[in-house]
């Protein structure tokens, strides 16, 4: 019981993810993302070699569709809270909960992510304007980003990453980042990107990083 002019709009939709898939070569290896179906799957030379449970954007902060190249792995990342977070849910919070900073270790910046560091304590929320400020939450097992993002510059902004709530994951329905991807068992994929980089032939590589505890930005 759909209308005529419904299911066009799924064949136009379709048609563009099918010839954007198309032009894949058989011996690619990339990683597909099916956000409608919270599914991550790793391909080489067109064999499915991994399988991951993700978390995508919410109903209305969509998980956008982006095609780009994955070149680094960044451990132990800072999180740069993005506008669209800072406005819409960090500031709000604050207004009710201004020790939630303390709590997760965001510090208050002004300028840029490397600007200087302001006291929280002296800012009114509910006056504060989050276009001049800006919010980052250090390293660390309370960080947003987990302890990887992969990083794959596009112009959405969005990324893949860790997270510390992987409780989520067991959820059915798993619509609750704001726009980027967070996976199931992230190192095993982390492994499998950078198995061919020097130093990676073998695994249990990521599980030595973090048990040295210090940030390494990986380019592949």
């Amino acid at each position: 019981n759909i209308p005529a002019i419904g299911r066009l709009a799924q064949l136009r939709v379709n048609l563009m993810r099918l010839r954007e898939l198309v032009a894949l070569k058989p011996d690619d290896r990339y990683i597909l993302v099916n956000a409608a179906a919270f599914q991550l799957e790793a391909v080489e030379r067109g064999r499915v070699e991994l399988r991951h449970r993700v978390i995508v954007g919410k109903t209305e902060r969509q998980t956008p569709t982006v095609r780009a190249t994955i070149r680094a792995l960044n451990f132990f990342p800072y999180w740069r809270v993005p506008e669209s977070v800072a406005t819409l849910d960090l500031i709000p919070r604050l207004v009710n909960e201004p020790e939630y900073l303390q709590q997760e270790k965001i510090r208050v910046l002004t300028g840029s992510y490397n600007g200087p560091e302001i006291d929280s304590s002296s800012i009114d929320w509910r006056q504060a304007d989050g276009k001049k400020l800006r919010f980052r939450q250090d390293p660390g097992p309370q960080n947003a980003l987990g302890f990887v993002r992969i990083d794959m510059p596009n112009s959405e902004g969005v990324y893949m990453h860790d997270t510390p709530m992987r409780h989520l994951f067991n959820q059915r329905w798993r619509a609750f980042s704001a726009g980027c991807v967070r996976v199931q068992d992230v190192f095993t994929l982390v492994e499998w990107i950078a198995k061919y980089e020097t130093g990676w032939d073998q695994p249990g590589r990521t599980q030595d990083i973090l048990a040295a505890g210090q940030a390494i930005d990986m380019n592949l």
